[in-house]
C-alpha cells in the first residue's frame, strides 16, 4: 500500500511539475505506449492438415496492433522495459484444395508479455537516442476453427471441422527503435519481434514515453 501511494504521489508531481520531477528521479522511470502494423504468422496446423486432406494451413495476415511500455534507464547507455504487446488478430477461411472442397473460416490472435533489456547508442545528439533491445516474452496464441466442407463428387457427405487451441511459450524477444526527447516526452519508432515457433509475430510502430 505504501508503495502504491508513493508511485501515485511521483506521478501527480511529474504532472505539476514535469521539469522538477525529471531532475530529481534519477532512475528515469517512464511508460509509454504505441500503435502501428502488426504481422501475424501461423506455421501449417497439423491438425487441419489432416482434416483438410493435406492442404498447407500455414499463413501470414497484417493487422493494427498496439503496446504499453514500463520502463527504468539508470544509466545513459543501459535500461530495462516491461511490455504489454497485442498484435491483434487474423481472420482467415482455410481452404482445402485436395480430399475436400471449401473453405473453413478461422480467427487468430496473439498477443505478449515481455522484459527486455535495452542498450543505448553513445551519440553525440543529445535528443536523439538510437537503441537495441533483448530479452524474453511469454507469448499467447489463441485460434479457433470452425465449418463445413465437402467431400468430393461424386462421393457425396460434408465433413464438419472445429478445431481450437491455447498456447502460451517463453519465447526469446528482440528490437531496434529510436527516439526524440522533447522535455519529459519522446516520440518513438520501433520494430519488434517474437522468435515463436514457426509463427513468429512483429510489430512495427509509432508511439511515445513520458518521464516522471
Amino acid at each position: 500500500m505504501e508503495l502504491t501511494r508513493a508511485f501515485l504521489r511521483l506521478v501527480v508531481l511529474g504532472s505539476l511539475i514535469p521539469g522538477i520531477a525529471a531532475a530529481e528521479d534519477p532512475f528515469g522511470f517512464y511508460v509509454g505506449g504505441a500503435v502501428g502494423e502488426a504481422t501475424l504468422r501461423r506455421g501449417d496446423v497439423f491438425y487441419l492438415q489432416s482434416q483438410l486432406g493435406g492442404t498447407q494451413t500455414a499463413f501470414s495476415d497484417h493487422d493494427t496492433g498496439w503496446k504499453a511500455v514500463l520502463g527504468v534507464r539508470p544509466i545513459p547507455l543501459v535500461g530495462a522495459e516491461l511490455e504489454y504487446i497485442d498484435f491483434g488478430s487474423a481472420h482467415r477461411a482455410i481452404a482445402a484444395v485436395t480430399d475436400l472442397i471449401g473453405s473453413v473460416p478461422g480467427d487468430f490472435r496473439s498477443k505478449a508479455t515481455a522484459l527486455f533489456a535495452v542498450g543505448y547508442l553513445p551519440l553525440p545528439v543529445p535528443r536523439l537516442d538510437v537503441y537495441a533491445k533483448a530479452g524474453l516474452a511469454r507469448y499467447q496464441t489463441s485460434d479457433r476453427v470452425a465449418g463445413e466442407l465437402s467431400c468430393i463428387p461424386p462421393t457425396a457427405c460434408v465433413v464438419l471441422v472445429s478445431y481450437g487451441t491455447d498456447r502460451t511459450d517463453t519465447r526469446f524477444a528482440y528490437g531496434v527503435g529510436t527516439q526524440v526527447k522533447l522535455s519529459a516526452f519522446a516520440i518513438r519508432a520501433e520494430y519488434e519481434r517474437i522468435a515463436a515457433s514457426g509463427a513468429d509475430p512483429d510489430l512495427l510502430s509509432l508511439g511515445f514515453t513520458w518521464s516522471f
